[in-house]
């Protein structure tokens, strides 16, 4: 049985520690996917442009900040650890989703998220400390 623990914020609710990872990841995805259909939009408009295919990872990079500061946020403890693992779970959705979305083609600059969402869910992790 999870580990119940009362968040910081003032709420009356108590989640257990899988289900703050969740919302953490979440909150990762949203800035990911609105990222994402900004880049797409920028790229309709103007598709001569190659500098909205490469904000995409900076996207990526927030999310996955915002998703390792929420963890360490909410839960008590190490934050890099608690950033290093929400940042993990994040980049294991963006994977398993864009391959899916690719037909299980695995390209090479999917290999560039697993550094950048470590690092930057790493980071999130060690400000989001007090």
């Amino acid at each position: 049985m999870p580990k119940i623990i009362k968040t910081k914020k003032l709420t009356n609710k108590n989640y257990n520690i899988p289900t703050l990872y969740a919302f953490s990841v979440i909150k990762g995805l949203v800035i990911f996917i609105s990222g994402l259909l900004f880049c797409a939009f920028m790229v309709l408009k103007s598709p001569q442009s190659n500098f909205f295919y490469y904000m995409v990872y900076v996207f990526v990079a927030l999310g996955a900040f915002l998703s390792g500061f929420s963890a360490s946020k909410r839960i008590n403890g190490r934050g890099f650890i608690k950033g290093l693992i929400s940042s993990a779970a994040y980049m294991l959705v963006i994977i398993i989703l864009s391959i899916i979305l690719m037909k299980f083609n695995m390209s090479v600059n999917l290999l560039l998220l697993v550094p950048l969402c470590l690092v930057s869910g790493f980071l999130g992790g060690n400000l989001a400390v007090k």
